[in-house]
């Protein structure tokens, strides 16, 4: 926050040139809560707020390695806050065929499809990756295709999914590909592309939209502390996750 705040407000830099900075140098960076976060302080996401950065606070959190002069005393918000655009429910998902043969498709965004209770039901003939675009990207991805071959026994392995390896998927019986519900962000934007080339190929695209998205996303509204008060609600015993 105190990184964003002084790119924006003391260098006067774009807030999109910071968000793309940090997200190319972060491990573990998560495209959503990188973008909100750099929007939240260049006071874009919740209108009207926006985070000035303290030299105090920095020296105190840098146990006095760091004591910046200067800082921007004036929150003045990007020009881009003035038309603040309205909030739209994420898209529709294209849910699975239950009858259908698929090809379990893993990407960064999430990396743990054996966990989902729908999953269980449906019949996962082939394993494969959306190539990463970092080294950290594709140690998750082996641990995540680790994983789910290990849930899925039966299942071939495929590794990263390229032309040949969907109509490998095809020739093996698969009717259909199977993978996480992205609605906006990089992940969903290569999900766009592929989707053309896949039906080609006999295999429609198909994504599952997790439970606890569709229960908590009509409530992310403005800031956190709304979503906070209806947490209690939404984790009440005997709703489904």
């Amino acid at each position: 926050m105190q990184f964003a705040s002084i790119w924006v407000f003391t260098l006067g830099l774009p807030w999109e040139l910071g968000a793309a900075f940090t997200l190319a140098r972060f491990v573990d960076g998560d495209p959503a809560s990188n973008t909100l976060s750099w929007r939240w302080v260049a006071g874009l996401h919740t209108a009207g707020k926006a985070y000035l950065s303290d030299a105090d606070r920095i020296a105190k959190m840098t146990g006095g390695r760091f004591a910046p002069k200067g800082l921007a005393r004036q929150a003045i918000l990007p020009a881009d806050s003035i038309a603040v655009p309205q909030a739209s429910p994420p898209r529709a998902a294209r849910t699975p065929d239950p009858a259908a043969p698929g090809l379990l498709l893993l990407g960064c965004e999430d990396l743990s499809l054996e966990t989902l209770p729908a999953l269980q039901s449906l019949h996962v003939q082939a394993i494969a990756t959306l190539p990463g675009t970092s080294a950290a990207d594709q140690i998750a991805l082996e641990d995540g295709l680790a994983r789910a071959c290990h849930h899925w026994p039966q299942a071939l392995p495929l590794g990263p999914l390229t032309p040949a390896a969907l109509d490998r998927a095809a020739a093996e019986g698969c009717r259909q590909i199977i993978t996480a519900f992205a609605p906006v962000g990089p992940l969903a934007d290569r999900l766009a592309l592929l989707r053309p080339a896949a039906l080609a190929a006999g295999l429609p695209l198909t994504e599952m939209l997790r439970t606890w998205d569709a229960r908590v996303w009509p409530h992310c509204r403005k800031g956190f502390f709304a979503l906070k008060e209806r947490i209690p609600a939404l984790l009440a015993p005997g709703l489904p996750l």
